[in-house]
């Protein structure tokens, strides 16, 4: 295997970041089927961020660490939201809509990279409402939704996106309507 020599390297650290960052989603993903120990699971999506940022120290410019940086915030931000943790959980999102578009920049294709971009920028409208933030909740959903339909636009099949995207587009006309109150 490519780690079987040196478990030190950055793709080996990269690798057992989205492991930690996998296992935290069974753990305690609310947003699907999981295990239920949230606590657990933040403890190794913590893991997977300092392994990523100990990646970055030496390779800043590297993708992969990069990526898996984003998604396992991502992934955070979900619980810390569910704990209504607002303030916590959107650095986070903000953190994965910017570092994303960084990197769909260099590889636009990465549609896993796209989904999660957009998603955070969802999570962040949904938050930035919650704070009576209207016009930031529609300019993050509006981000986000024109993200994740240019990821539609490749998988037609994809019923959560499309899902993902209603109630997107749903939330998005009633910010719109809050704003103008």
């Amino acid at each position: 295997t490519r780690c079987s020599r040196d478990w030190s390297s950055d793709v080996c650290s990269s690798d057992l970041a989205a492991a930690y960052t996998r296992i935290g989603e069974i753990q305690g993903d609310n947003f699907n089927a999981n295990l239920g120990n949230v606590d657990d699971a933040l403890k190794n999506f913590d893991k997977a961020l300092a392994l990523t940022d100990a990646v970055l120290v030496s390779d800043p410019k590297n993708y992969q660490a990069r990526k898996q940086k984003a998604i396992t915030s991502h992934f955070k931000g979900r619980i810390l939201l569910s704990q209504l943790k607002q303030a916590e959980a959107l650095k986070l999102y903000e953190q994965t809509g910017r570092v994303g578009e960084e990197l769909l920049r260099e590889r636009p294709g990465d549609e896993d990279l796209r989904r999660w971009v957009g998603e955070s920028y969802i999570g962040v409208g949904l938050i930035r409402r919650e704070l009576s933030d209207f016009s930031a909740a529609t300019q993050a959903a509006t981000r986000g939704l024109a993200v994740l339909q240019e990821l539609a636009a490749t998988r037609k099949a994809d019923g959560e996106l499309r899902y993902l995207i209603l109630a997107g587009t749903g939330a998005l006309g009633n910010y719109e309507l809050l704003e103008r109150k």
